[in-house]
């Protein structure tokens, strides 16, 4: 018996050794039927044999195939993770780019990553921090790449974790529109693991949607949460606003500062407008 069984018949727990016997015994016999079955061995008659006579034939197994058995092991495990990514990429896929075109329109799905500026700034970081604010003129190209910035994040946490909604995944916002759900006590998924907010500072504000959006920020911000913003304002700017003193000091703290420079993409070029 090991020391966890001990502890939890101490507690008065009745059959936990038989229960984790059982769990272990099971476990031998479907590993060996599973290993052998893939190595093309004869399968063994594991049936009504007791706990030692299980370990014994296990230890003998791992003598003789132990490498082997480590080989196919991986291998099947890696088959589960890329069956288990694929799974999860074919559900955030299409929500991703869902939020995406509801929010910021289908214009920014065709984005070209080699037309976003400082990309490896905005990828690679030097203090390793994912949250963003990306400041630039009018048309540098800021929500084309708040959008394909929230995309690749998007992907990869779908990848690493399991996600039953897309609120708890992706959330992102005109910044006119969070204000005015802030202002209307709204749901607005503030604990997505990802977060992008367009246009920050071109809303209309008023004290009760402020004081909301300065939760929003200390409690995304105490969570390590990842938050993009794209904005007209200036980094000094930025840091002396008044009335936003606290919610930009909080951004700064958490974001890098990338500045966009240029003209204006969205000339009509043709009599087509591009993002």
């Amino acid at each position: 018996m090991d020391d966890r069984n001990v502890s939890l018949e101490l507690l008065g727990i009745p059959g936990v050794t038989r229960v984790f016997d059982g769990m272990w015994e099971g476990s031998i016999r479907l590993g060996l039927r599973t290993l052998r079955k893939t190595m093309h061995l004869p399968l063994l008659d594991t049936k009504g044999l007791d706990h030692d006579a299980l370990q014994a034939i296990w230890d003998k197994e791992w003598s003789e195939h132990g490498k082997e058995y480590d080989e196919i092991t991986d291998h099947l495990r890696a088959k589960d993770m890329a069956f288990i990514r694929d799974s999860r990429l074919k559900w955030a896929a299409p929500m991703i780019n869902a939020v995406l075109e509801l929010q910021l329109g289908s214009g920014y799905l065709a984005y070209q990553v080699s037309q976003v500026q400082k990309r490896n700034e905005i990828v690679n970081p030097p203090n390793g921090v994912k949250s963003l604010i990306i400041s630039g003129g009018i048309g540098t190209g800021k929500t084309m790449a708040m959008a394909w910035r929230c995309q690749t994040l998007a992907l990869e946490a779908a990848i690493e974790h399991d996600f039953d909604r897309i609120e708890d995944l992706l959330a992102v916002w005109p910044s006119g529109q969070l204000f005015n759900n802030l202002h209307k006590g709204l749901d607005v998924a503030e604990n997505a693991a990802i977060m992008g907010i367009d246009d920050y500072g071109a809303e209309y504000v008023e004290p009760f949607a402020l004081s909301q959006f300065e939760l929003l920020i200390e409690r995304r911000y105490a969570r390590h949460l990842i938050t993009i913003v794209t904005t007209n304002i200036p980094k000094e700017a930025f840091r002396t606003r008044k009335g936003f003193e606290r919610i930009e000091s909080r951004l700064l703290k958490r974001c890098n500062f990338v500045t966009f420079v240029g003209d204006d993409r969205r000339k009509a070029l043709n009599g087509k407008e591009t993002v």
